[in-house]
């Protein structure tokens, strides 16, 4: 009988494995005018509603640009064009995207980001866990079958921007200035001590929304 249990949960795994990537790899074709309220239904399928704020002008992004002395990756400007950030309006969630004009670097926040990851690591009193951010793939293939596991000294993280600021050990970083082993626009999605790696906003948000699907069905 305990064969035919670990076969059933082995084939529950794999179906819900298929239809997370099912729900990702179709929203991430989309365009960024065509993702948003494509995401937000893929969202409600999974039991959230969430509030969309009115697009961005154009001013306030040159404006948030000028202040934080970077480009914004295109795509995020082109997201910020359309939705000018969101939030759930039937309970906390970790993955709401902040409007532009709150955007600022990691190191802005007091204590800093890197003092935050800095604090954590103390008090693990782990001599054998490492000093910096595991970043792993979004890709459930490579991480079976790719070591692409980079950490990050603590200090990279200031130097990136908040899309969700620190809260609950959590925090959603978008890399700036491109970096000797990541682009700028690749999204990092942190817990804790580690992060998990998204080609750019879209693909985070689609892993978002397939994730939430996918409970929403078990439930």
């Amino acid at each position: 009988m305990a064969i035919f249990g670990f076969l059933r949960a082995l084939l529950d795994a794999a179906w819900k494995l298929r239809k997370f990537r099912k729900v990702s790899d179709k929203l991430r074709i989309l365009s960024v005018q065509s993702f948003i309220p494509a995401w937000q239904t893929s969202m409600c399928h999974g039991g959230g509603v969430f509030s969309l704020n009115a697009p961005a002008d154009v001013d306030d992004i040159s404006k948030v640009e000028n202040r934080l002395g970077c480009q914004l990756a295109g795509e995020l400007k082109e997201f910020y064009g359309v939705c000018n950030g969101f939030k759930s309006t039937t309970s906390d969630c970790s993955n709401y995207i902040v409007p532009v004009r709150e955007l600022q670097y990691a190191s802005q926040y007091e204590p800093s980001l890197s003092n935050q990851l800095e604090q954590k690591w103390k008090d693990l009193n782990d001599v054998n866990a490492p000093r910096g951010l595991l970043v792993i793939s979004d890709s459930f293939v490579k991480i079976i079958t790719v070591d692409e596991d980079t950490v990050l000294s603590f200090h990279d993280v200031d130097n990136m921007i908040a899309l969700h600021p620190p809260e609950d050990g959590k925090v959603v970083l978008i890399i700036v200035h491109d970096m000797a082993c990541y682009p700028a626009g690749t999204v990092l999605e942190v817990e804790g001590l580690s992060a998990t790696r998204f080609e750019n906003v879209r693909t985070w948000l689609a892993s978002v929304a397939a994730t939430n699907e996918m409970l929403g069905s078990s439930t």
